[in-house]
């Protein structure tokens, strides 16, 4: 299995891949993109990871390499931040799926977000979540064999059913 490209949510103890990345709309607000290494494609090649606190979208880390080799860290886009950044640039829509069930799955491209997360200027509005089991995708469900159940009538006489 691959590994998620992209950046990833932390909230309430869970770790999610994003769909979004945040940061691209801060180098697009800025009018300037970080000269970072890139794929075949020509794309970037980082990952960041964000976390929610206190109803706050904050950004803790980043994954990467500059073109030169030399690698990524939050310190050198945002110098004068402390351990994390305020989004405050961040007005969207989070889509994230949860780590366990990677959205790099042929089953995903269909599948609907675990968490949706809707940002304004850094503070969340709204976030939803689906619940789903922590089983592996793929995997077949456990079959449950029905218990016999006596049912007793008024009447004396039991009936079988099965539940």
């Amino acid at each position: 299995m691959q590994q998620h490209q992209g950046d990833f949510l932390r909230y309430r103890e869970r770790v999610y891949e994003l769909a979004d990345q945040p940061l691209e709309a801060y180098f697009k607000l800025i009018g300037a993109r970080p000269d970072f290494q890139t794929n075949a494609d020509g794309n970037s090649v980082y990952s960041a990871t964000w976390t929610i606190d206190d109803g706050w979208l904050f950004l803790t880390d980043i994954d990467g390499f500059w073109r030169d080799g030399n690698p990524l860290a939050v310190a050198d886009l945002f110098p004068f931040a402390g351990s994390k950044v305020f989004a405050a640039w961040w007005t969207g829509l989070l889509r994230g799926f949860r780590s366990d069930a990677s959205l790099l799955t042929r089953a995903s491209a269909s599948r609907s977000p675990d968490i949706l997360v809707h940002v304004e200027c850094g503070r969340i509005s709204a976030s939803s979540m689906v619940h789903r089991s922590s089983r592996r995708e793929g995997a077949m469900p456990t079959m449950v064999r029905p218990n016999p159940v006596v049912v007793h009538e008024r009447s004396g006489r039991g009936a079988l059913l099965n539940v």
